[in-house]
């Protein structure tokens, strides 16, 4: 019995140790950001300045964020960036998404941390159940 497994992968050149989950995508449209509509088993969350990637279950992330979205400990309050035309005048839509501490969250839902070595390789796991 075997079952496709697809990833969504995000990349972050930020080291504030918070994960950035979109839940709305287009709030014209009002369609659902990938962390409330996942296509994807696995997320991957990758810190490019420190070669650090966390793989979460996205069904765990997502019964985690709609149990516990008021709660300021793991999910911060709504912000929302926009998409505007090249000179910024015309705002197309709104992006929605609430920022989380990765190593918070992988605490209390489980996953996994891999350090990376330059070539992709990986020096160290740490496993959080």
């Amino acid at each position: 019995d075997k079952k496709d497994c697809y990833v969504e992968v995000k990349a972050d050149n930020y080291l504030t140790g918070n994960a950035v989950l979109e839940i709305v995508s287009n709030d014209q449209k009002k369609t659902d950001g990938w962390l409330l509509y996942p296509k994807a088993n696995i997320l991957a969350y990758y810190y490019t300045k420190n070669n650090t990637c966390y793989f979460i279950k996205m069904d765990k992330v997502k019964k985690f964020y709609l149990k516990n979205k008021d709660d300021r400990r793991f999910f911060s309050e709504i912000k929302s960036t926009s998409t505007a035309s090249d000179n910024g005048e015309k705002i197309f839509y709104k992006t929605l998404f609430v920022l989380s501490n990765i190593e918070k969250l992988i605490s209390e839902i489980g996953g996994k941390k891999v350090i990376l070595n330059k070539d992709g390789t990986y020096r160290k796991k740490i496993y959080k159940h």
